[in-house]
């Protein structure tokens, strides 16, 4: 045997024996035999990693509502916090899960825990039903479900005020107010007998008596800013016809108002409004919030923009965009994920009507040298002039690369509409 080889066996000896003794007096430092491979989570693909030293563990969970009791189209909030067996807060995930009554339990948000290991999230239900929150990384880590029933009575704006409770609302900042019979024949709603608002420092309530029924709606985050300075009730967007619908793409919300529709999410300072009404209002103004959104590209034929990220597909990426709108604000597949675009003209004229008329809202197929290649959604109409807004686009933005933009084009240029409505 010779004198290297001899040496590296000693040098091998050594090591092993050393690290045995550092195990051996700090044991506490030892990874586990059954540690399992981190997952490390990027889009939809997971990856595993080694296993390394374990961290705090979630062993406990707490979770409560703000109430049990719901209005039609209020949200309620669900907080609570994730622990240690010592009390220690854990940096996670936590699955927000709600079952319709007769139903199962499923995931319709996933959100990360604070360093203290609390959590937040406003949610607004369809149906009466159960809540609960499971600890992504340990699924054995749940709370109990707590019940939630929706109901049709009236709602003012003291008993709302005490439902939401002030971890909601937070600090009143002015006393209720109420809009002058002038100002209530503005907000765009016929009925409107009596509006009141109040603002807090995290928000604020509107009670609308409308036609003998009275709701009273919660308006809150980068919503409300935007709401108290657009005027209010008594301004440009009118008054709230429903509570925000959140825990949505992206952490976003929208909200219906009497005059405008209004999307936020987590990744936007702005706050986006539109004219445009109901279900395809809430698409619109969450594809206006994208305008200006831009990614550099080499080959036109394969692109790998957020939103072809999100569908899934490299193709052109026009109706994946309107697609990505869709359900950013919460209307699920109304525009479907279809990458192919002849597959998706094809797809959308057998579920909508079609017509040759503009109208806010609707989906429409552009002509392009003579075929109809491009999609965008209509958000306005001026006479013979259409306002549309599209993604893969080059409009507006530099050489090599594609967006989203919004534009006013000849109605000439259009082919044909998609009407979602």
């Amino acid at each position: 045997m010779g004198e290297g080889t001899m040496k590296a066996r000693w040098r091998a000896a050594l090591t092993s024996a050393a690290i045995a003794a550092v195990m051996a007096v700090t044991p506490a430092l030892a990874v586990p035999a059954t540690a399992a491979p981190l997952q490390v989570t990027a889009g939809n693909a997971a990856t595993s990693l080694p296993a390394l030293m374990p961290m705090a563990s979630p062993t406990k969970i707490t979770f409560r509502t703000n109430t049990k009791t719901l209005r039609i189209n209020e949200s309620v909030r669900l907080s609570g916090k994730v622990t240690t067996k010592g009390g220690k807060g854990v940096r996670t995930t936590v699955r927000l899960q709600y079952r319709a009554k007769g139903g199962k339990f499923s995931t319709f948000r996933t959100v990360s825990t604070s360093s203290s290991g609390a959590y937040v999230q406003y949610h607004r239900p369809t149906k009466s039903g159960d809540y609960r929150v499971v600890v992504s990384s340990n699924t054995s880590v749940k709370s109990k479900a707590i019940a939630v029933k929706r109901s049709k009575a009236n709602r003012s704006i003291v008993s709302r005020t005490k439902s939401l409770g002030s971890l909601a609302t937070g600090k009143a900042t002015s006393g209720t107010k109420t809009l002058s019979a002038a100002a209530r024949k503005k907000v765009g709603l016929s009925g409107v007998s009596r509006v009141r608002y109040r603002n807090f420092s995290k928000g604020m309530l509107v009670e609308v008596k409308r036609n003998g029924t009275t709701a009273t709606w919660f308006v809150h985050g980068k919503t409300a800013t935007a709401y108290r300075k657009a005027g209010g009730p008594g301004g440009s967007w009118g008054i709230p016809v429903v509570d925000a619908k959140c825990s949505l793409m992206e952490n976003g919300c929208v909200q219906r108002f009497s005059k405008r529709t209004v999307y936020t999410n987590a990744n936007k300072k702005a706050v986006s409004v539109v004219t445009a009404k109901g279900k395809t209002g809430e698409i619109v103004a969450a594809g206006a919030s994208q305008v200006g959104y831009r990614k550099r590209y080499s080959n036109s034929s394969v692109q790998y923009t957020k939103f072809n990220n999100w569908a899934g597909s490299t193709k052109p990426w026009c109706a994946m965009y309107l697609s990505w709108a869709s359900y950013a604000s919460g209307n699920g597949d109304t525009i479907p994920i279809i990458p192919t675009f002849v597959t998706f003209k094809s797809e959308m004229a057998k579920r909508y009507k079609t017509g040759k008329k503009p109208k806010v809202g609707a989906v429409v197929i552009l002509n392009g040298s003579g075929f109809q290649t491009h999609a965008a959604i209509v958000t306005g109409v001026s006479g013979k002039r259409v306002r549309i807004m599209d993604g893969n686009t080059g409009y507006s933005s530099p050489g090599g690369y594609r967006g989203v933009s919004e534009r006013w084009v000849s109605a000439s240029s259009l082919g044909y509409f998609i009407y979602l409505t």
